[in-house]
C-alpha cells in the first residue's frame, strides 16, 4: 500500500511540473519535405530531381524570463527556412525507393527576450545539411498509384549563430526546470507517409497523402514528452516539374512549406 501511494505521489508531481519553453533545432516543426517520384506506367523507371522549398513556421513559447515586466507571457517565435536538395527515385511495379541530400538556410526570430541573452524580435541565422532515405510499397492501377505504406528516415545537422545562442541559453537555464534546450544541432527522425497518386493525361499527376513521425534521438529530458510531428501533403506534376505543399504540426510548433522539383533526367 505504501509503495502504491508513493507511485501515485511521484506521478502527480511529474504531471504537475510543466515546461514553459522548449528550444530546439530550427528544423523541428519543418522536418518533412516532399519527395518527387515517377509513377509506375507499365515499366520500371528512375529519375533524378533537384528541388527547392520555402517554409514558414511558428514556435509557441510561454513564461516571463525577462528583465522587463512588459513582456507577454505567451509569444510565438517565427522562423523562415529555404532548402535546396537533390535526390534519386527508383520506381518499380510494387515499390519506390529514394535517397537524397540537401542544404538549408534558416532565420529564427525570438518574439520574447530571455534575460540578457536575446532581445525581443532578435533574428538569428542557422544553416543545416540534411539527408533522407525512404521506401514505399505501391499498388498500381491504370489510373492510380496507391503508395499505401511509406517509411522515411532523415537526419538534419545544424550550425550557426542560432545554435551558439541555444548553448548560451542552456547554460543560463541550468537549474530552471521549466526551460529545456534539446537537439539544438542534430535531429534523427522517421515518418510514415501513405500517398495516393492520380495519373492524369500526358504523364501529369496529382497526389495527396499524410505523414506521421517522431524524433529518434530524444535526450532523457524528453523521454516522457511528445516530440511527434504529423501533417498533410499535396503535389501536382506537370511535365518535368512537380509543385508541392505541406502542412506540419509538432509539439507547440507548426509550419507551411511550398516546394518545386525539376526532373533532371
Amino acid at each position: 500500500m505504501k509503495k502504491l501511494l508513493l507511485i501515485i505521489i511521484i506521478s502527480l508531481s511529474l504531471f504537475s511540473c510543466g515546461i514553459d519553453r522548449i528550444y530546439t533545432s530550427g528544423t523541428y516543426g519543418s522536418i518533412k519535405s516532399y519527395t518527387a517520384k515517377p509513377e509506375y506506367r507499365n515499366k520500371d523507371t528512375s529519375a533524378v530531381y533537384i528541388s527547392g522549398n520555402y517554409s514558414k513556421g511558428e514556435h509557441r513559447q510561454f513564461g516571463n524570463y525577462s528583465t522587463s515586466e512588459l513582456v507577454q507571457k505567451e509569444t510565438k517565435d517565427t522562423k523562415d527556412l529555404m532548402n535546396l536538395s537533390i535526390h534519386k527515385s527508383v520506381t518499380r511495379k510494387n515499390f519506390n525507393f529514394y535517397y537524397g541530400v540537401g542544404g538549408t538556410y534558416g532565420n529564427y526570430t525570438f518574439k520574447s527576450d530571455f534575460f540578457d541573452i536575446v532581445q525581443v524580435n532578435e533574428k538569428q541565422d542557422f544553416y543545416s545539411v540534411n539527408s533522407k532515405i525512404g521506401i514505399n510499397y505501391n499498388l498500381p492501377t491504370k489510373k492510380m498509384d496507391w503508395r499505401i505504406v511509406g517509411l522515411e528516415l532523415g537526419h538534419n545537422y545544424e550550425f550557426g549563430l542560432y545554435q551558439n545562442t541555444l548553448i548560451r541559453i542552456k547554460e543560463r537555464a541550468e537549474g530552471l526546470s521549466r526551460i529545456l534546450v534539446v537537439n539544438e544541432k542534430s535531429i534523427f527522425s522517421y515518418n510514415f507517409n501513405p500517398e495516393a497518386v492520380f495519373k492524369l493525361k500526358n504523364n501529369n499527376a496529382f497526389g495527396i497523402g499524410y505523414f506521421l513521425g517522431d524524433v529518434l534521438n530524444n535526450p532523457k529530458e524528453l523521454k516522457n514528452k511528445d516530440s511527434a510531428f504529423y501533417g498533410l501533403f499535396f503535389s501536382y506534376k506537370h511535365a518535368e516539374y512537380t509543385l508541392s505543399f505541406i502542412t506540419e504540426i509538432g509539439n507547440e510548433v507548426s509550419s507551411s512549406k511550398f516546394g518545386l522539383s525539376y526532373q533532371l533526367f
